[in-house]
């Protein structure tokens, strides 16, 4: 068995807010957004996080993952304890 050091990390490219590519795999959008599986599955349900189809992949557009980030809300305990 490989020590999982020899595996090199998987980086996803973002340059200001412009994505690296147009679709993402939903591992890509975990990874980006920093969620588990059952997370990024329950956004789904919920509506909050919209996923498309080509033929039986499921993916996830740049721009709904950023629609999905800048809908979020603020948090204002944080910017509080940030801001002091």
């Amino acid at each position: 068995m490989k020590n999982k050091s020899q595996y090199p990390e998987q980086t996803i490219s973002v340059v200001g807010s412009i994505f690296a590519k147009a679709l993402y795999s939903s591992e890509e959008t975990m990874a980006l957004l920093g969620i588990s599986r059952p997370t990024l599955y329950r956004e789904i349900r919920k509506g909050e996080l919209k996923l498309r189809k080509i033929g039986r992949r499921s993916v996830f557009h740049a721009d709904d993952i950023v629609a999905y980030v800048n809908a979020l809300p603020y948090s204002g305990g944080a910017l509080k304890k940030v801001a002091s």
